[in-house]
This record gives C-alpha cells, sequence and structure tokens, in this order.
C-alpha cells in the first residue's frame, strides 16, 4: 500500500488533486489536533526572518543573505499552479501540477535582492519533521497568483504583477533542488536585474499516532458506507 510520502514524491496533478489528499488534510488536523509547521534549520546564505513590511525591489535588500519567510498556515479556497514539485532539480520552465482547494498548507517565501551588481548565493532550509515540501512557486504568474488572500501575509506588500520577480529560465541562472525525503529544499540564485523569489508550499504530516487514528476513522466510515447501502 503506497504511504503518504510515496503520493507525494510521484508530484503529479493525478495525485495530488484528488480529493483523499485534502481529506487526509483535513483529517490530519481534526484527529492531531498540532502539526508541525516550521523552519528546522537553515545553511549557507539561507537565514529565516521576520515578515518585513515590504518585499519590493530595493525595500529590502542584501547581497549576503537570501531571507525566508514564514506566512503561516491556511487551507486553500482555490486551486493553486505551481511549477516546481517532486524531489529533484527544480527549473521554473518545467511542467506544472496543481494543488488543489480545501489542502491545509503551511507557505514560505523566499527573497533574494541585492543591494548592487551581479550577486550569487546558495542556501538551504530544512523544516519540521511534520511538513512534506508539496510545490514551488517560482515563476511570475504563479507567485502572483499565490500573493493573495489566504496564501500571502497580509500584512506584507509583494511585488504581485512585477516581470521581474521569481526565477529566470535561463541555463545556469537560477535553480532549486527538493530532497528526496521532501524535506529540505536548496537554491542557487543568480541575481543582476530584479529579485528572486519563490514560494515554498508544505503539507504538515500527523505523527505515526495520529496515522494509526486516521486508518481506523477510514475504516469506520468504509463500514458505515457499506452498511447504509441499500440492498
Amino acid at each position: 500500500m503506497s504511504t503518504v510520502h510515496d503520493l507525494l514524491k510521484t508530484g503529479t496533478p493525478v495525485v495530488r488533486s484528488r480529493a483523499g489528499l485534502v481529506l487526509f488534510s483535513s483529517l490530519a488536523l481534526a484527529v492531531g489536533g498540532s502539526a508541525s509547521a516550521a523552519v528546522f534549520s537553515t545553511s549557507g546564505a539561507m537565514v529565516e526572518v521576520a515578515p518585513p513590511p515590504s518585499l519590493l525591489a530595493e525595500a529590502f535588500e542584501s547581497s549576503t543573505e537570501m531571507r525566508i519567510i514564514d506566512e503561516g498556515s491556511k487551507f486553500l479556497v482555490g486551486p493553486l499552479f505551481v511549477d516546481g514539485f517532486g524531489p529533484g532539480p527544480q527549473f521554473p520552465a518545467g511542467p506544472l501540477d496543481v494543488l488543489p482547494p480545501g489542502l491545509f498548507v503551511n507557505t514560505y517565501i523566499v527573497h533574494f535582492d541585492p543591494d548592487g551588481g551581479v550577486v550569487s548565493l546558495s542556501g538551504e532550509v530544512t523544516f519540521d519533521a511534520g511538513e512534506i515540501i508539496v510545490g514551488l512557486a517560482m515563476h511570475p504568474p504563479y507567485l502572483d497568483a499565490s500573493d493573495g488572500f489566504p496564501v500571502g501575509d497580509p500584512f506584507i506588500t509583494y511585488p504581485t504583477g512585477s516581470t521581474t520577480r521569481g526565477f529566470e529560465t535561463l541555463p545556469g541562472t537560477d535553480m532549486g533542488f527538493i530532497a528526496f525525503d521532501l524535506n529540505s529544499v536548496s537554491f542557487d540564485l543568480f541575481a543582476e536585474l530584479g529579485i528572486d523569489q519563490v514560494r515554498i508550499f508544505t503539507l504538515p504530516v500527523p505523527e505515526p499516532s495520529t496515522f494509526a487514528l486516521l486508518a481506523v476513522g477510514s475504516a469506520f466510515c468504509g463500514c458505515r458506507g457499506r452498511l447504509r447501502k441499500p440492498a
């Protein structure tokens, strides 16, 4: 039987857009009570910071840091396209996937805006053991679509509509790499014009004891469904 990790690693719309993942997400919260949602560690040039008032160009500059900001947890009210998913290298010109409405996710935005010149930085972020990366928004249209309610932080001004945010699509410039356990992601960013941004979507996964309760609940629901089925 496939585990949740196996299903998420496939990274296909056929799997993730199914109601089963949404149901799992909702039941996990209801039964588990609390799901881990936080940055566990950063390395290289990646630094976690408090949410700034603005992420517009030249408003939050640094040539030595790429900053990651926790945008909080929320239920998606509509489908969102992501252009990075599954383990391995991530390029914004790659295929698209869809995060379905009703999914409960944690979101983080990585921001890199050097204060002058051509700068290249590398860094990595690892999330708590209870979080699995389910998608990245790396290209401006998909960042723009997720800036507003309910994903973006309402107290941050985002560069929505800017064509110079996000990752460059030219080979040898910006790249991400999602670890095969889906718990961490590293970035190699090259900024010259505009800013580099990427939004990370993670799914809280409950503790093993919660999985057991979910399995019992699913079996019970299945039994009730069979008992109610007319002869």
